[in-house]
């Protein structure tokens, strides 16, 4: 998500392995890896099961802040991917937007 508009931002980055720091060492590489090298919106869907599909766009909603078209966009895309609703998606984006 954070690669979406073509760039990751310091903001974003930070907020990302601030995130991450709970994590264990191999958890903190995947996420590094996937910093380095962010598969596309169909390989992050193919690899979601449905019970984790709204966790996953969570996940890519609190790595960004969709302040761009772009960065809209391919969570709109995102969510369709996942099978997500609108109002679930919204849902989500309050809960990040509050807590």
């Amino acid at each position: 998500a954070a690669h979406c508009d073509g760039r990751l931002d310091d903001d974003e980055r930070t907020r990302i392995l601030a995130a991450a720091s709970g994590l264990s060492q191999t958890e903190r590489t995947f996420v590094e890896h996937e910093l380095a090298a962010p598969q596309s919106i169909e390989q992050i869907a193919f690899a979601s099961r449905p019970a984790i599909a709204a966790d996953v766009y969570a996940a890519a909603a609190h790595a960004i802040v969709a302040d761009s078209d772009a960065e809209a966009l391919w969570l709109a895309r995102l969510g369709d991917a996942l099978g997500l609703d609108t109002s679930v998606r919204r849902a989500i984006e309050q809960r990040l937007a509050a807590g």
